[in-house]
């Protein structure tokens, strides 16, 4: 697993749209219409250990992208982790041609999470002469398309922080996610 430290006191129930997934996960653990999956294509120089730490400064940032999902006392519950390894990762995909390099790009962006065991997230940088693409695909369980337009917002600002080394200046969060699932509930 790529769980990293674990801590009891940040367990927390899911939200009735998480259930509901949760519910369908459990039915369908290979059903691939859970994942929410982008790719873009970079173009010149690109500061790979600056984007890394992105990726890091953003699942430190949301809980729900270092969660893991559980059954306790019958009911299902999001356990935030400390950290988690291996959500980002370099691909040298220089040996695939464009027709190859889409596919693995599709089979990426369609393979099943283990929601139990590890990250809800896959961050693959394709590496190739020149150009990188950047495939981000998590599960619905912890994205919607709204999310995912502020998380690569987040990412985007972060990375360009990291790279010119400067303080990174976003927002402080009002509210964690477990925060407004136990006032939903």
């Amino acid at each position: 697993p790529l769980i990293v430290g674990q801590n009891d006191s940040n367990e927390s129930p899911l939200s009735y749209g998480q259930q509901a997934l949760w519910f369908l996960h459990q039915l369908l653990p290979e059903e691939i219409s859970f994942n929410v999956a982008g790719a873009v294509r970079i173009l010149g120089d690109l500061d790979t250990l600056a984007l890394e730490r992105a990726f890091n400064q953003l699942t430190a940032r949301h809980e729900s992208l270092r969660s893991t999902f559980h059954v306790l006392n019958g009911e299902p519950i999001q356990q935030a982790h400390d950290s988690m390894k291996g959500i980002f990762q370099i691909i040298d995909a220089s040996n695939l041609n464009d027709s190859d390099l889409r596919e693995q790009l599709a089979i990426e962006a369609h393979l099943p999470f283990d929601l139990e065991n590890n990250s809800a997230v896959r961050a693959l940088l394709f590496k190739r002469n020149n150009e990188y693409i950047l495939l981000l695909a998590m599960d619905h369980i912890v994205t919607d398309f709204r999310s995912m337009t502020v998380l690569a917002r987040e990412v985007l600002a972060s990375y360009e922080a990291n790279k010119n080394v400067k303080e990174i200046s976003l927002p402080s969060l009002t509210a964690r996610y477990s925060d407004y699932v136990r006032w939903q509930r």
